[in-house]
């Protein structure tokens, strides 16, 4: 057990620091996810600490943070929230509630000079049952926020899914243990940091295949293209198609474009598709797909469109999948934001 907490706590943390990194404009939902990883990384250490050594943390407050970081990050994700209020701090009242009910009974409860702990997910602990009606709330209001939204239904469904599990395995651990036996109420312990360690890996590997961080990760050594032996003709043949894609076909319109299956279509692999890309346009994948997205954006406002569409419907129909995106990336291609070059047209 206690590889599988330093493993999760490892992942968490390199997670965080990934996007704290490598993200340069950081969004409300970025430094949320961030904030969220690193406590799910002290979730894991404080358990880690307590299984180890006997030594009692404030690992058991931590769960009540699950619910408050899915729910607010998906509001600031699907912009619904763009700055933390005072009001916010309302989600986390139950967390600091019990970490003051934990600093009070910090060595547990001393009857007859013995010690004795009541667990976290058990039903004479209110905090525990608090915690299972309140996940499963924000879990549904999380997912009323993203079915209602076009934003990357992937990744935040993958968030969902995750937190879902999680509150499945805790009620299995709350009202099973008083039919079974001591062992598999440790088994049922253990499910839970289980799958929070398969929440960190899948969110990790989605996180980074669905783009939510618009980030381009540098390579080590001086040519990250060295091994890739690409003839002059073979670069032009990539080249020529991927502007009839992108030209003619429209390709960057699927908000789910990525590079593999650009890579896919035009019968190379994604490394080789990169170089092109790269040393055509001078442009990263995700810089110069944008650029095709914002063009035809800045067409579609010329045109007119604004007269029966919002700015929002024309961004989701240039293959964006945010307002926050739509924003960045045309601030970055074209100097200004879209509301400022669309009233430049009225």
């Amino acid at each position: 057990m206690e590889s599988i907490l330093t493993v999760t706590t490892i992942q968490a943390w390199f997670f965080a620091f990934m996007v704290l990194s490598f993200k340069k404009e950081k969004e409300l939902s970025d430094i949320i996810l961030i904030t969220w990883f690193l406590f799910i990384g002290l979730h894991t250490a404080s358990f880690y600490i307590t299984q180890s050594s006997g030594i009692r943390v404030l690992s058991t407050a931590f769960p009540l943070l699950q619910g408050p970081f899915l729910y607010l990050y998906i509001l600031s994700k699907t912009n619904l929230l763009k700055k933390l209020k005072v009001q916010a701090l309302f989600h986390l009242i139950p967390f600091l509630a019990f970490v003051g009910y934990q600093l009070y009974y910090s060595v547990g409860i001393t009857f007859n000079n013995q010690i004795h702990h009541t667990p976290f997910l058990s039903l004479s602990n209110p905090f525990g049952s608090l915690f299972i009606c309140s996940l499963v709330v924000y879990i549904i209001f999380s997912l009323k926020l993203i079915l209602s939204s076009n934003d990357n239904k992937v990744w935040n469904g993958t968030l969902i899914g995750s937190m879902t599990a999680i509150w499945i395995s805790s009620v299995i651990t709350m009202f099973f243990p008083n039919t079974i036996n001591h062992q598999f109420q440790i088994i049922f312990d253990n499910l839970i940091f289980i799958i929070l360690t398969g929440f960190v890996y899948i969110a990790s590997y989605f996180g980074f295949r669905e783009n939510i961080f618009n980030t381009d990760i540098p390579r080590i050594g001086k040519n990250k293209y060295e091994k890739n032996a690409l003839s002059k003709k073979e670069k032009e043949r990539i080249w020529n198609d991927l502007q009839m894609l992108m030209k003619e076909d429209l390709f960057f319109t699927n908000p789910k474009l990525n590079l593999n299956d650009l890579a896919v279509k035009l019968e190379t692999i994604p490394n080789k598709l990169s170089q092109v890309i790269n040393e055509k346009s001078q442009r990263t994948y995700y810089d110069f797909t944008n650029s095709f997205r914002v063009n035809y954006a800045k067409q579609l406002i010329d045109e007119g469109h604004l007269n029966q569409r919002t700015l929002l419907a024309i961004a989701y129909d240039s293959g964006f999948s945010s307002k926050s995106t739509f924003n960045r990336a045309f601030k970055k291609i074209e100097g200004v934001t879209p509301s400022v070059y669309s009233s430049t047209k009225v």
